[in-house]
């Protein structure tokens, strides 16, 4: 009899201690987003995106927002109120900075919270970027300025829009030259440059 008072007692006590913890959570704050994922789809040509995400606070207490991290400096972020109450939602837009960046991207956004079971809560912006024309190596690099061989450049239309090269320029000193060749018309060039024997080394560097 003694040890079945004992028991029912621990179970008891199990019970008081489970009750106190469901409390405590129901008064916390909780971040949550409808759409964790958003997903841009497949762009062209654009210098940046920007999309919003919807942060709402599912819990008891007011949801307090430190900080906003990105996986990438070509991210930002904006979210006007930091503060959001109980049942509330703020939007947080994300600009993604595209530059030269092509193909399939994805970028992590992380929001740093008072929530205590996700203090760090990850959102994700992803998308393919494609560019209507793309040069392939994207810079040309010669090893050697005394009379290093010709590098080429080759130039396309990934998104099949027709285009023209109208002129090859370059910022480089008389001894760098560049000789355009069409490939394909409207779809497909070669760009070769070449460096002459004589340029003293060092003449020149890429800005």
């Amino acid at each position: 009899m003694t040890r079945f008072r004992l028991t029912a007692a621990g179970l008891l006590l199990c019970f008081v201690v489970v009750a106190l913890c469901d409390k405590k959570g129901a008064d916390a704050p909780r971040i949550d987003c409808p759409i964790p994922l958003l997903d841009f789809g497949q762009v062209a040509n654009e210098n940046v995106i920007v999309r919003e995400f919807r942060i709402r606070n599912t819990g008891g207490a007011d949801l307090a927002i430190d900080k906003v991290r990105t996986s990438c400096g070509c991210t930002a972020t904006e979210m006007a109120r930091t503060t959001i109450p109980p049942g509330g939602q703020e939007p947080l837009r994300v600009r993604f900075k595209v530059g030269q960046r092509r193909g399939q991207q994805t970028k992590y956004i992380y929001v740093l919270s008072n929530d205590p079971l996700q203090p760090s809560y990850r959102l994700t912006l992803t998308g393919k970027v494609e560019r209507d024309v793309v040069a392939e190596p994207g810079y040309l690099a010669f090893s050697s300025v005394r009379g290093g061989r010709p590098r080429p450049l080759k130039v396309t239309t990934p998104t099949g829009v027709p285009f023209r090269i109208l002129a090859v320029e370059t910022n480089a000193p008389d001894g760098v030259t560049a000789r355009l060749t069409t490939i394909e018309e409207g779809n497909h060039y070669e760009v070769i440059a070449f460096c002459a024997a004589s340029l003293p080394p060092s003449a020149w560097a890429p800005p």
